[in-house]
């Protein structure tokens, strides 16, 4: 006799791992999983366009970031912090981004994966036979009679679609039926595009993760300054020749670069336009040129802060003077110097004069502004500035990409997979061949596929060349 607990004897059902993983790829091949990412990666892109992103430079300095992010609190308020913690500052870098882009490119893969084994049965083993009513119901249909015996009308229709480059498959059982079809691998062109999906995807989240875009990387005349981001690689700038059209444009300039690791010189390039330096992955790029003030900085005693070549690299909003800016961390104050820019006819700045104006670090309430000439001392908010000279400076843009390689190839395939589905659509037709009650044969063609009036065309071609065989034959008597 059964008690209560017997129930309870019973083993309880086993998940194995085959079960887990068919559940997860199950879950992952789901179209409408595929719909809400997609839709989840378009958003978080289009916030990442419409939100001010900080630059990988800026992020580098803990000190350049918050000064970043107290002048985002201008514009977003009490949601800076918010959108700072979920990483909206640097959305295409962010956990939340990569985390859709890596679920976006397991639903890629396992779509893909779930589609190929149709694809290559499809390819390899298409289904010859079809119902009667297939022919009544398939999207593009033609048919004809012909004075033809069936197994003359048989032959006839495989000549003519052997000759348009079509693949003729007989059922030896059903000898009444044909089927045929053209580019019978071109479906894999779709393989081949989400294939270069995953491709790019891969490209750009490495180039997210380990690489770097940066523009502001100024170097003066006989200056070294340090790449940074982790390169270990510092940039010299030994020499600079610009030149000039007749109507004063810049037609050339060239920057003899010099890279270092540590203290030995790695390269060595004259770094113009469209032609960069590339050090271990890291490309120098020329993209500007320009004045830089030569500046040694004291304080009220006298006693030495700095002395640095400070890069003019903006210009004031009437492009009649061009300035550059210098932190000094322990004062926390910022410095700008600023002198009259290249053709400026209007600058109440004399040549070797410059313009010193010093604020609170992050602040804009002026310290003190004055005027110092090339060669003396002069006493500016608190601070002693002596102006040295002017020096010459280039502007690089500082970059390494380690996904271009895979988004290029990616590209290739995307290409390669778009023109292959697009140009070279896989044509299927069945062809059923039976005796017609009024004599000869009847011959019936049919193609569930999308409806294509070309492919219909060519199908009513073939129809109304087997109609024609009455007349072809009356000729030959």
């Amino acid at each position: 006799m059964a008690t209560a607990n017997d129930e309870y004897d019973e083993e309880a059902p086993q998940i194995g791992i085959g079960d887990f993983f068919g559940a997860i790829y199950r879950f992952f091949h789901n179209k409408k999983v595929g719909l809400v990412l997609i839709l989840a990666m378009g958003v978080l892109s289009l916030l990442g366009i419409l939100i001010d992103q900080a630059d990988s430079t800026v992020r580098a300095d803990a000190d350049m970031y918050n000064s970043w992010l107290e002048q985002a609190r201008t514009k977003y308020g009490g949601w800076t912090s918010v959108l700072d913690t979920i990483g909206f500052f640097h959305m295409f870098s962010s956990p939340l981004y990569l985390a859709v882009l890596v679920l976006l490119a397991l639903s890629i893969i396992a779509c893909t994966v779930h589609r190929i084994p149709v694809l290559w049965r499809n390819a390899v083993h298409p289904k010859t036979r079809v119902t009667e009513g297939f022919y009544a119901r398939a999207r593009t249909r033609s048919r004809a009679v012909t004075p033809l015996s069936v197994d003359e009308a048989h032959d006839r229709v495989r000549s003519m679609l052997s000759k348009a480059r079509f693949r003729v498959v007989t059922d030896p059982e059903r000898p009444d039926q044909l089927y045929a079809d053209r580019f019978r691998f071109a479906p894999f062109g779709t393989v081949l595009a989400h294939a270069a999906f995953i491709i790019i995807l891969v490209g750009f989240t490495l180039t997210g993760a380990a690489g770097f875009h940066d523009e502001n990387v100024t170097i003066p005349l006989e200056g070294r300054v340090d790449v940074g981001h982790g390169t270990g690689l510092q940039a010299e700038l030994i020499s600079f020749e610009d030149s000039y059209y007749d109507d004063g444009s810049p037609k050339d300039y060239v920057s003899d670069l010099a890279v270092y690791r540590g203290d030995q010189q790695v390269a060595r390039q004259s770094v113009r336009v469209n032609h960069p330096l590339t050090v271990d992955g890291v490309s120098f790029n020329q993209s500007s040129f320009g004045t830089a003030a030569d500046v040694t900085i004291a304080d009220a005693d006298g006693v030495g802060i700095t002395t640095q070549v400070i890069p003019l690299q903006w210009t004031t909003d009437d492009e009649q003077n061009a300035y550059g800016m210098v932190t000094l961390p322990d004062q926390h104050l910022d410095v700008y110097v600023m002198a009259a820019a290249s053709g400026a006819t209007s600058s109440e700045l004399a040549p070797g004069q410059v313009r010193i104006e010093v604020y609170g670090e992050g602040e804009r309430t002026l310290r003190g502004s004055g005027t110092v000439q090339q060669g003396t001392q002069g006493t500016v908010g608190g601070l002693k500035f002596t102006f040295n000279r002017e020096k010459a400076y280039a502007g690089l843009l500082v970059a390494r990409d380690p996904g271009a390689a895979w988004v290029w190839v990616g590209s290739g395939l995307l290409l390669v997979g778009i023109c292959t589905t697009m140009f070279a659509r896989h044509r299927r037709v069945w062809v059923r061949i039976s005796e017609d009650p009024s004599g000869g044969a009847l011959v019936r063609f049919a193609c569930p596929d999308r409806h294509d009036t070309s492919f219909e065309n060519r199908l009513d071609r073939m129809a109304a060349s087997l109609g024609d065989t009455v007349e072809e034959d009356a000729d030959n008597a």
